[in-house]
């Protein structure tokens, strides 16, 4: 039973001692990242949550899941352990570490950026002759000689607005008489044909 809790007292205190290690590691992320405000609450509460689960799963397996007070000592006492005589120098190392990494991919990315724009420019290249050398001069030609068609389809259009419009009434008017005139034919009986 002594040896029971003394290993989940170990395991516990190790926990703690990886959780001031995931701390500090999960700090310095948070400032390479520079995240706003609310995702950092939300990172907190997924840290803790983590943590939590992982405690308690710690406790599940090793503890029966049982609570008591060296589990909260161990763990207190790993926590306080490593953030006395380590943070400080897994700070750096984490910030050192990372900044490298972050370094590396910052590189790695502006190169990868650069040669997809080499290749882009060279495939490009043809298309942007091709356009500057004979496509934009043919468009230009053809827009030149089709703009006398161009401005005389515009006039006979506001011709034909005009005119409708020049129409319109009289024509409102002659539709007006020709149904007042199928609705007065409609409306009288036919006369039945006079005998002779």
């Amino acid at each position: 039973m002594i040896t029971t809790q003394l290993l989940s007292a170990l395991i516990l205190f190790a926990l703690g001692f990886a959780f001031g290690l995931a701390f500090d590691l999960y700090r310095v992320l948070r400032v390479l990242g520079r995240p706003g405000r609310v995702v950092t609450a939300i990172c907190d509460l997924l840290f803790w949550l983590a943590y939590t689960v992982w405690v308690f799963a710690t406790l599940v397996r090793f503890n029966s899941g049982e609570v008591r007070f060296y589990v909260f000592l161990s763990l207190g006492l790993g926590g306080a352990v490593y953030f006395h005589w380590f943070s400080r120098s897994m700070l750096r190392g984490w910030y050192t570490i990372l900044r490298a990494v972050v370094d590396a991919v910052t590189w790695l990315a502006e190169t990868i950026n650069r040669l997809l724009d080499v290749l882009i420019t060279i495939v490009v290249w043809p298309y942007r002759v091709l356009n500057t050398y004979l496509l934009s001069p043919c468009l230009r030609l053809i827009i030149f000689l089709l703009s006398p068609v161009i401005a005389l389809l515009r006039f006979l259009d506001s011709m034909v607005k005009r005119l409708l419009s020049f129409l319109a009434r009289p024509l409102r008017a002659l539709g007006r008489r020709v149904r007042s005139y199928l609705k007065s034919l409609l409306e009288t009986p036919p006369e039945p044909p006079v005998a002779e």
